[in-house]
């Protein structure tokens, strides 16, 4: 087996263990309305697929961030991923 076998092995765990950790985060306080999670079908944990997504994490992380990225409002709703801001 080579070592693409491997990173295949941990893509299909990825999701579960992200689901898992939303899970307790939630359970910690941390509303799922402060979460954005996405699973891409057929994306891989690997530096092409993240360049395609990143744009999209930092939307989410500086949504409603005034001049000069000032912090969003409490009351900004975050587009539906999965990162967390305070």
């Amino acid at each position: 087996p080579g070592s693409g076998d491997a990173g295949a092995r941990c893509d299909r765990c990825l999701a579960g263990w992200c689901e898992e950790f939303a899970a307790v985060l939630n359970e910690q306080g941390v509303g799922l309305s402060r979460l954005d999670w996405h699973v891409e079908p057929g994306a891989a944990h690997n530096e092409r697929d993240w360049r395609r997504r990143f744009p999209r994490a930092l939307r989410w992380l500086f949504a409603g961030a005034g001049a000069g990225g000032a912090p969003a409002s409490a009351t900004a709703a975050p587009p539906p991923l999965f990162w967390s801001r305070p």
